[in-house]
């Protein structure tokens, strides 16, 4: 590592232990517990602030439309919204996808349709909401072809295509022929002392009958097997080897009609495996700026975007809750001009210096990351660079 990384990676630590200071870590974990997909949490729990005036000012304004959208009642829910990045990968190296996989990527499509409708059909605006979900490709011809030819199980529906509801209905009919062979080899009068049980078994691929060990030279056939006590042994007559192939010939061909069945999707998946996984990506990232949204409400922010509140050269803060301790927390007024560079604070222990310290530190980094400050209406604190915070005990603000 040169130096110049060295010293990188040296000031994005002092800032991670700094955000660990101000209990940055608590507003993480708030925030993931409000977003609904696994990966829009751990986007959660890794946000960091942002110290560029623009972007900051982006990120609250796409808070507030979020905010917008919740009090609709139109809240996004991408639950059951998976990581399917492995499978875009596995289908773009010519892997055939399974049924439930197929599933897994339409239910996915449907999610992202969803949530774009929704943003698009809200009574507002939203046009930061909107750079995100106009930008969500409609792949509906493809969830609404493997829905159609998948069930729910996994399975592939008779209907999938005509070829596999005519095997089908072949399989079935082979299998009746060599079930009314075998029923009437095992109830005919000749065999009633030869056969063990009057059921017909299967052994491997094959559909056999129960014969006494010491009678099996009575019904010619194939042995597939014993019995473990030796007393019977499972017979395939000859009289039904060629019924029995007939039978398991058509249900290869249903395999491989299964197998083309599903490869066809696979192809039609690996061909936009791009736009999906582009509309997953975009889809996380919004469910993140929805979870700031309830984040927000949750701790009553302020829901004003000023000019001031990004502009600010100097903290204003009129009645601030810590965002960790709730309506329970005494507000916080504090005033610092921009010639002021220094705030000493001064009391007895247990007196909130800790957490008078951590409030301001704490709703500059929320700010910075797109969540509103706590505060009346006038509140306000600068974009700083950067937030830095070296608190020598360690003290913990939880009662």
């Amino acid at each position: 590592m040169n130096k110049s990384s060295k010293h990188t990676q040296t000031i994005k630590e002092l800032r991670e232990k700094s955000l660990s200071h101000i209990d940055f870590d608590g507003i993480r974990a708030l925030l993931s517990n409000h977003a609904t997909s696994e990966m829009s949490k751990n986007l959660a729990l890794n946000i960091t602030p942002y110290s560029d005036p623009l972007k900051v000012k982006t990120l609250l304004e796409e808070t507030y439309e979020g905010r917008l959208l919740i009090t609709e009642n139109n809240i996004p829910n991408l639950n059951g919204l998976t990581d399917i990045s492995e499978l875009m990968v596995r289908v773009n190296l010519g892997s055939i996808l399974n049924g439930i996989e197929s599933l897994n990527i339409a239910s996915s499509i449907e999610i992202l349709n969803s949530l774009r409708e929704t943003i698009d059909k809200s009574s507002h605006e939203l046009p930061q909401l909107k750079k995100y979900s106009n930008q969500i490709t409609n792949l509906s011809e493809i969830s609404n072809s493997i829905k159609s030819k998948i069930k729910a199980d996994g399975s592939v529906k008779d209907s999938a295509t005509p070829e596999l509801k005519s095997i089908r209905n072949q399989i079935r009919k082979n299998y009746t022929n060599v079930v009314e062979k075998l029923s009437g080899i095992i109830n005919s009068a000749d065999l009633e002392d030869t056969i063990q049980d009057n059921v017909i078994s299967v052994r491997g691929d094959r559909l056999v009958i129960q014969v006494k060990t010491n009678m099996q030279h009575k019904v010619p056939g194939v042995i597939h097997g014993a019995s473990n006590t030796g007393m019977t042994q499972f017979i395939e007559p000859l009289e039904t080897i060629d019924l029995c192939n007939a039978w398991r010939k058509s249900a290869l061909d249903e395999e491989q009609e299964i197998i083309r069945l599903l490869t066809d999707i696979s192809n039609s998946v690996s061909k936009n495996s791009d736009k999906v996984q582009s509309n997953i990506e975009i889809a996380t990232e919004l469910d993140l700026i929805i979870s700031k949204s309830k984040l927000s409400n949750e701790i009553k922010s302020s829901t004003e975007i000023s000019s001031e509140s990004i502009t600010s050269n100097h903290i204003n803060l009129i009645s601030a809750i810590h965002p960790l301790i709730g309506q329970e927390a005494k507000p916080l007024s504090l005033t610092l001009k921009p010639e002021q560079k220094v705030l000493i604070i001064t009391g007895p222990n247990t007196g909130g210096k800790t957490v008078a310290l951590k409030t301001v530190g704490l709703l500059a980094a929320m700010q910075q990351s797109g969540i509103p400050i706590t505060g009346q209406i006038g509140t306000h604190i600068p974009i700083f660079d950067g937030i830095y915070a070296d608190i020598g005990d360690q003290q913990s603000i939880e009662g």
